[in-house]
């Protein structure tokens, strides 16, 4: 199943590639529905890409107001830093997904949500959901991107723990 849902999202890929022709150049609108990459069954789109690079674009425009070229190169590399960032996070998603090892109850997940809630909505939850709708969110992706970024910080912190450990013979 997941291997038919790749296939259709290169052949959509491909369809909006070629579909744009040699000399026209995509849309704004089309290119934030784009697909930049696929990993595994996972879609990182351009707007994610944006979406992400976002702060540190509007970091880096005031910085180089003054020098447009240099702009565009320092906006170029964070766009490329950004991907970079967003395709490991999917390996590191994907990898939990696939390992038998890695399980933790849903319950945490509940827990980290309340304390988000608790701390920006000063537990006002009829407020939070005011906030999800004005971001076009739903409870359920605010829940499942909560989710993601706890597996993708436990999954960092083992797997660096694990890589500092130092043998006595190396020592």
């Amino acid at each position: 199943m997941r291997g038919l849902r790749a296939i259709a999202a290169v052949c959509v890929w491909t369809g909006l590639t070629f579909s744009a022709g040699a000399d026209s150049t995509p849309s704004p609108a089309e290119l934030a529905d784009a697909i930049r990459v696929i990993v595994h069954d996972a879609i990182i789109t351009y707007q994610q890409v944006e979406d992400f690079t976002a702060p540190f674009a509007d970091q880096l425009r005031r910085q180089y107001r003054d020098q447009p070229m240099v702009l565009d190169q320092k906006i170029n590399q964070a766009l490329d830093a950004s991907l970079d960032v967003l395709l490991q996070n999917q390996l590191i998603l994907h990898d939990f997904e696939a390992s038998e090892q890695y399980k933790f109850p849903e319950t945490v997940i509940d827990d980290q949500v309340q304390a988000y809630i608790r701390t920006a909505y000063a537990d006002d939850r009829v407020r939070f959901i005011k906030g999800l709708q004005a971001e076009g969110k739903t409870y359920e992706e605010f829940r499942r991107e909560i989710r993601d970024q706890f597996i993708i910080r436990q999954m960092r912190a083992v797997h660096s723990a694990a890589d500092l450990v130092v043998s006595p013979h190396k020592v």
